[in-house]
């Protein structure tokens, strides 16, 4: 079954023998064993192309969970050395990897010493093929570029609040309902319309206001230094905010309001090696379940 799903998926003998380590030419007979026993055809093969037939789409969709399920199962029974070593190789928005991950990862690390981690940092809306790494943390809505065949999994959800210096605030002119917005300075993430519309809730009640300012950036953390700096109102991940709140550098604004969460997602590429991207999507869901992330 794992040998039709994955010539199935790819569509090529010589891709799916890459992935599972097999001749082509043992993979073509392995896929008439399957026909014959099941007496039924699944693909139609040509010199130049494979396709499904009507009954080995149903058969794909069929046994592509089951195939996965049964890799899990045994991934989840093989010993811990051989689970642990190699390289994994994670994907990650650049405000999560340089906030709150940091601890968590490290961890990690130091948990299991013989495991190369390798970690990519990447804008919120990097649009990198998944399939490129093991696991993609993906923040806010899943795009298209997720595959059919990875598993998705939340793991946290992220609470946004608005944020400035007390002596930004001290100078400015009052902000004590969401429509003063419209009068300050405010950061933002970029200059495209939907990026300059804040939504913002409350006790159930729920409005919009559009915003604007001198500065726009993409980097959460240069956004949030620029705000400490007295520059305006800037709308920061709590478990981002919190640190510089303790410190000083920022105060609330216009409590009892914020933004939607967003949620952190893992994605696990169908190709990865599914027992350690297992286990390091469970240790990161337990660890953000006790910070203040979620």
């Amino acid at each position: 079954m794992a040998v039709f799903v994955e010539v199935a998926r790819t569509r090529s003998l010589t891709e799916a023998g890459k992935t599972l380590s097999v001749a082509p030419s043992t993979l073509s007979r392995r896929l008439t064993a399957i026909e014959t026993a099941m007496g039924v055809r699944l693909l139609q093969r040509s010199t130049r192309r494979i396709e499904l037939t009507e009954a080995g789409a149903d058969y794909f969709a069929r046994s592509e969970a089951l195939t996965l399920d049964a890799l899990r199962l045994h991934d989840a029974f093989r010993g811990i050395d051989q689970q642990f070593s190699g390289r994994l190789i994670v994907a990650t928005p650049a405000e999560c990897g340089l906030g709150f991950l940091t601890g968590i990862i490290s961890e990690f690390i130091r948990s299991h010493p013989k495991l190369e981690l390798e970690l990519n940092l990447s804008p919120r809306h990097a649009t990198d093929e998944p399939s490129r790494h093991d696991v993609a943390l993906r923040l806010g809505p899943l795009d298209a570029m997720v595959g059919t065949g990875a598993l998705v999994r939340p793991v946290a959800t992220v609470h946004r609040r608005l944020y400035a210096s007390a002596r930004y605030l001290a100078k400015a002119v009052p902000l004590l309902a969401p429509a003063d917005l419209a009068a300050h300075n405010c950061i933002v993430e970029g200059r495209e319309p939907d990026m300059n519309l804040w939504h913002l809730q409350r006790d159930g009640s729920q409005t919009s206001v559009r915003v604007s300012g001198t500065l726009a950036t993409n980097n959460v953390s240069l956004r949030a230094r620029l705000a400490s700096e007295d520059f305006g109102i800037v709308a920061l991940p709590v478990y981002m905010a919190d640190k510089l709140v303790e410190k000083g550098a920022l105060v609330p604004a216009l409590s009892g309001w914020e933004l939607p969460s967003m949620t952190l997602s893992a994605v696990v590429s169908e190709k990865s090696s599914l027992g350690k991207a297992r286990v390091f999507v469970e240790w990161l869901e337990s660890r953000l379940r006790r910070s203040a992330v979620d």
